[in-house]
């Protein structure tokens, strides 16, 4: 009789163990999925078009998903990079030859080439955290018999150095804004009426 009893104990303490150790293993799962919930809901870099204003959202690199598609171009009005963002790729808005207006984010560090390449833009502040402007980023050659679709007026931040080949190539009597001397490449202002730079401290 001790023998069966103490069988019986030894039976009901070990399924009493695994079910304990179940429950933990269950319990450590939910942890971890909700863990992964957290980690997934990142907010993707996506776009919208609304009333003539194309805002990109989300963190990190813009992709070309999120681009504007040819059929929204012309319907562009204005652009909005809010923060978050961090990067603008290669022909971001080319072509937007209507968006006179474009604001970009402080989290923004790199603009990839051609990126406002023919856009109607007319003044552009370059974010703190961008230390290179591509070769043709700004350039308005296809609008370059247009005074409307001109930038006029470019803020530099303090870390760019160099203006790189055809930065902005075709944009008539356009002002640069520095607080450093500056080093221009070969045809950054190629196709230009007149270009000033202007240092703003000395």
């Amino acid at each position: 009789m001790k023998n069966k009893k103490s069988t019986k104990r030894i039976k009901n303490i070990f399924t009493f163990t695994v079910m304990i150790c179940s429950l933990c293993l269950f319990c450590g799962f939910l942890v971890t999925e909700k863990a992964s919930a957290k980690k997934t809901t990142v907010k993707k870099v996506s776009s919208a078009l609304k009333n003539g204003t194309f805002t990109v959202s989300g963190k990190g690199k813009m992709p070309e998903s999120a681009m504007p598609k040819v059929a929204q171009k012309k319907k562009i009005k204005k652009i909005v990079i809010k923060n978050g963002v961090t990067e603008l790729p290669e022909d971001a808005f080319r072509d937007c030859s209507k968006a006179t207006v474009i604001t970009i984010a402080p989290t923004v560090n790199r603009i990839g080439a051609m990126a406002f390449y023919n856009t109607g833009v007319e003044k552009i502040s370059i974010p703190d955290e961008v230390k290179y402007i591509r070769e043709n980023a700004f350039n308005s050659l296809l609008s370059s018999t247009s005074q409307k679709f001109s930038i006029r007026s470019v803020v530099l931040n303090n870390n760019i150095e160099t203006l790189p080949k055809y930065a902005f190539a075709g944009n008539k009597e356009i002002k640069v804004y520095t607080n450093k001397e500056i080093m221009i490449q070969r045809y950054t202002f190629d196709n230009c009426g007149e270009y000033e730079i202007i240092r703003l401290t000395h």
